[in-house]
């Protein structure tokens, strides 16, 4: 469902500062014209501290086939418009299966500290410390979908590494639809995907529609991408 199945909250036992602005985002997700899932995310953010969590899940008749739960939570600093995170961490379930990850950054440059399971060995997975300057998935989405002004509006571009794949979002120009404003978007695949999934599809593209909620404050109302599944439509709450 949209760029990434791993969005989503871990609990990491660090003592942050108070929070100045809080956050809350709900979408219902929709494929089909069918609801399929829920998306919540809620951030804190204090100068240039921010803190993530989100939950990602099935709902329905989607429930039946495919019981999938994503919680994740993310910590870290933005400067201007770079975000660095230091904590990542997320717990998947599907299929009565369990899996947990977390991932510490040291100057900008991603550690795996936890796979559980553990994984097997593979030589051509990417090395980790190759890959400074990448963010985490949840911090890619929140730097997507949280309240923008004019002046932030579509200018994004974010390379992302979730301890296995690789990948980049980038919002590009926009402009006025009725009452909203249209961003073009894009999540293109760039390495750890397996030959099938890369010649299955590489490049999904999206838009978001912002609605103004206050003066020169634009928060998402809609998203539509493209998925494998089809076109998925988060609609806001």
């Amino acid at each position: 469902m949209l760029f990434a199945k791993a969005f989503l909250i871990i609990f990491l036992g660090l003592c942050m500062p108070a929070y100045a602005k809080d956050m809350e985002l709900s979408f219902s997700v929709h494929i089909k014209r069918m609801k399929v899932g829920t998306l919540e995310i809620h951030s804190q953010q204090s100068g240039k501290n921010y803190k993530v969590s989100g939950l990602l899940k099935t709902v329905g008749f989607m429930k039946l086939i495919s019981n999938v739960e994503y919680k994740a939570e993310t910590i870290g600093k933005i400067t201007g418009a770079r975000f660095s995170p230091a904590n990542y961490s997320e717990e998947r379930k599907e299929k009565g299966n369990k899996t947990s990850a977390s991932i510490a950054y040291k100057d900008e440059t991603p550690e795996i500290r936890k796979y559980n399971p553990p994984r097997e060995k593979d030589p051509k997975r990417i090395d980790a410390s190759t890959q400074k300057g990448t963010i985490d998935p949840l911090t890619a989405l929140y730097a997507t979908l949280k309240d923008v002004n004019l002046k932030e509006m579509c200018k994004l571009e974010l390379q992302l590494f979730d301890g296995k794949h690789k990948s980049r979002v980038k919002l590009s120009s926009f402009e006025k639809d009725g009452d909203l404003i249209l961003c073009y978007g894009e999540y293109v695949r760039l390495a750890g995907f397996r030959p099938e999934q890369m010649a299955e599809k590489t490049r999904f593209p999206f838009n978001i529609f912002y609605e103004e909620i206050s003066k020169n404050t634009f928060r998402i109302k809609i998203v539509v991408a493209e998925t494998i599944h089809g076109t998925a439509v988060l609609k806001a709450k």
